[in-house]
């Protein structure tokens, strides 16, 4: 595949497809997320509609444990809107934090809400609201929101209802 896309660059230099190629060829490459991270950082700038580049230079530096990862999904959803999982990663990162940082959960609240309206049958965003709503104490919302992530066999059954457990226990609903 390396070698596919250098043949590419060779034809044109400012070919992004190809450039986000060899990202990902050195993102599966030990020890070479660097060089992924500077082939998914020129792609976008070789053709800014290209907003596939930014989607993976942020799982880039999600796999180096960097605090750039955020840059990178604020940058993919100001691209794109209505990417189908950027407004998701948004509010994992401000839900659980990177590192000691972003850890905010009205901005988390927001992301995945407009995640939910960019993408209806995220059952992962379902999820993670469904807790972050627990969080903000606003527990009557949080539990209809895990009702929907409990029902169909999924990923996030299991924790949905672990969620919804535990809101029942805040209101003091015991018996549900």
């Amino acid at each position: 595949a390396e070698k596919a896309f250098r043949t590419v660059l060779k034809m044109e230099e400012d070919h992004a497809p190809a450039l986000n190629g060899l990202g990902l060829v050195f993102q599966k490459t030990p020890r070479a997320l660097q060089w992924a991270v500077k082939y998914f950082k020129r792609a976008p700038v070789v053709d800014p509609a290209y907003t596939e580049a930014y989607y993976n230079l942020a799982r880039a530096h999600h796999g180096m444990r960097g605090t750039k990862e955020l840059d990178a999904y604020l940058a993919l959803v100001k691209a794109n809107p209505k990417h189908l999982d950027g407004w998701f990663q948004l509010g994992r990162i401000y839900k659980d934090g990177i590192e000691t940082h972003f850890r905010d959960p009205e901005k988390a609240e927001r992301a995945y809400r407009t995640q939910l309206e960019t993408n209806p049958g995220h059952l992962g965003a379902r999820q993670q609201l469904g807790e972050v709503l627990r969080i903000l104490g606003k527990t009557d919302e949080a539990v209809t929101m895990l009702e929907t992530v409990v029902d169909p066999p999924s990923a996030y059954q299991r924790k949905a209802l672990l969620e919804l457990a535990t809101a029942h226990q805040i209101s003091r609903e015991h018996d549900r």
